[in-house]
């Protein structure tokens, strides 16, 4: 059984000039995670405006990443339609040889404790492992810790990305979900503390944009080299600050065409973010570079700016 731990990067749509879904460019962010020494991605999550694809698109997405994945663990997001959409998402990327799929409560419906995990078991059911993400502010439900454990004894339900914000939640999670199930954090800026309680990793989307930075933080908390950990925790920080202020994740595509990424504009509802927030990302990629001088190495054929 996979369990998902440490890095998993969590990757952008990328759509061409007329919004249509560039699969080449897709496959070019894959390839700079691997020299980027990630080895994990989650695809069509948090940060993959999945909701405003169609089946197909996620579909074809699903494809193009499974062709760049040799050496890759592979979570793909089924989040977006009805539970049969849902349903039929797992089911192509357990066709696909994906390691996971990753799952939510239903949005705007409002569903009771019962509900979610009723339906996890049927998620669960497809034979897929399935990670759970505790998401209140996308779902308006919040997870007890006592949901999570019932959910946790379900078979193939291997963990949780915990986006709360929450630590003590956290850490009743990993008091409640022993390993080998997997706590993972969805919040950039946590990853260190997430770490440190116990946790298992993370699901990030700074390291769609700064993966370097984010694989010297792990390598660091594992050779317990507490004083390079937090140098990239500070790190991490600089560009989740700016990453979150707004209409996420449009500062994170305009982040990643600063390295040279050309992952396209994100589809609507989303527009455009201020001129000042875009001096703001701007300048945290310059300070992350300067941060980082003598710590980590960037892809060179992806500078920082």
């Amino acid at each position: 059984m996979y369990y998902p731990e440490g890095i998993l990067s969590s990757m952008v749509t990328c759509f061409d000039e007329k919004g249509n879904v560039n699969l080449e460019r897709l496959g070019e962010t894959i390839e700079f995670q691997k020299k980027a020494s990630v080895k994990s991605l989650c695809v069509l999550g948090g940060t993959g405006e999945a909701a405003s694809m169609t089946p197909e698109e996620r579909h074809a997405v699903m494809e193009e990443t499974m062709k760049h994945s040799n050496g890759l663990h592979i979570v793909f997001g089924a989040l977006a339609g009805k539970v049969s959409d849902v349903k039929a998402d797992i089911e192509k990327a357990k066709e696909l040889g994906a390691d996971a799929a990753m799952v939510m409560a239903m949005p705007f419906v409002r569903p009771s404790e019962y509900d979610v995990e009723v339906l996890v078991k049927e998620y669960a059911s497809i034979g897929l492992p399935i990670v759970v993400f505790n998401t209140p502010s996308r779902s308006a439900f919040s997870m007890s810790a006592s949901l999570v454990k019932r959910l946790s004894e379900i078979p193939g339900v291997v963990g949780i990305k915990e986006s709360s914000g929450n630590m003590t939640f956290a850490q009743d999670i990993r008091v409640a979900c022993p390993h080998p199930f997997s706590l993972l954090t969805g919040s950039d800026d946590l990853y260190f503390e997430t770490r440190i309680i116990g946790g298992d990793g993370g699901i990030l989307a700074a390291a769609a944009v700064i993966p370097e930075v984010c694989m010297a933080l792990d390598t660091a908390i594992k050779r317990n080299d507490i004083e390079t950990a937090r140098k990239c925790h500070y790190a991490v920080k600089i560009i989740n600050d700016v990453l979150y202020t707004a209409s996420h994740p449009v500062p994170l595509k305009l982040a990643m065409e600063a390295r040279g990424l050309k992952v396209g504009k994100c589809r609507p509802p989303f527009s455009i973010i201020s001129k000042e927030h875009e001096e703001q990302v701007y300048a945290a990629l310059k300070e992350i570079r300067e941060t980082m001088n003598g710590i980590v190495t960037f892809v060179e054929e992806y500078p920082m700016p």
